[in-house]
């Protein structure tokens, strides 16, 4: 008896560590590739002859706001560990989405994406992890990514929508036409995966994330092609901002 349960208090911490190192690999990766095309980018317009240092300046800036929120998801894991509280703040998801979209722009023009927006003015705020939502979407939006880049027969589009649900909550729906899924749920089970080099916790990662801000997400078959996802965050309660555990 004690040889089988050590072995499988073993199994269990393999497993932990196995999940858990898939995501931090997996939240650190989105702001680093940033970093990584936008560096590309500044050594093109200083190669360009003339230099064009304008764009070349711009690019260098997306590096340093990308490098900060490489430093902020360390810091957010580093406070995990150290059973600290995250810091929770009101939040434009107008403003949030508009800059995903922004930092997902380079990659949806070389891939001869659309992507299309929907927002609603005097938008109402929600209360979050500033970092943890941005990630969230922005995953989101690259899933729809892949999926709509691989069709070969229609135009390849996204729409990404903000509206109120209800008096007390708020919708992100980002809808693709792209080849859609087999099983709306099963993709959020811990290392399922339909990438070919795909680790499994994305889609894991943000269900968790959207309920630990006391929201849902899910997904749903467009009627034509491809899916929409669903994210439901609560409005923000006057005075419900600041430190959270």
């Amino acid at each position: 008896m004690r040889r089988t349960e050590a072995r499988l208090t073993q199994a269990t911490q393999i497993a932990t560590v196995g999940e858990l190192s898939a995501s931090i690999a997996h939240e650190i990766n989105q702001p680093l590739g940033a970093v990584v095309t936008n560096a590309y980018a500044c050594l093109r317009w200083l190669s360009s002859n003339p230099a064009n240092l304008t764009k070349a300046r711009e690019a260098a800036e997306r590096i340093v706001r990308d490098g900060k929120d490489t430093v902020d998801v360390v810091g957010r894991i580093r406070a995990l560990f150290k059973r600290t509280q995250s810091r929770h703040e009101r939040l434009d998801l107008n403003s949030l989405v508009l800059e995903v979209v922004r930092i997902a722009g380079a990659e949806a023009s070389r891939r001869h994406i659309k992507i299309e927006t929907d927002l609603i003015k005097d938008l109402a705020e929600v209360v979050g992890d500033r970092v943890q939502i941005q990630q969230l979407v922005l995953n989101l939006l690259m899933n729809a990514l892949d999926a709509v880049d691989a069709v070969s027969d229609r135009s390849k589009n996204i729409v990404i929508r903000v509206k109120q649900n209800n008096q007390a909550a708020l919708v992100v729906e980002i809808e693709d036409n792209g080849i859609g899924l087999a099983d709306c749920e099963k993709v959020f089970e811990p290392f399922f995966t339909t990438k070919e080099h795909g680790m499994g916790m994305g889609l894991t990662i943000c269900r968790s994330i959207a309920e630990g801000h006391g929201g849902k997400l899910w997904a749903t078959l467009n009627n034509t092609a491809g899916t929409t996802f669903h994210l439901v965050l609560p409005l923000c309660v006057s005075g419900q901002a600041g430190a959270h555990a």
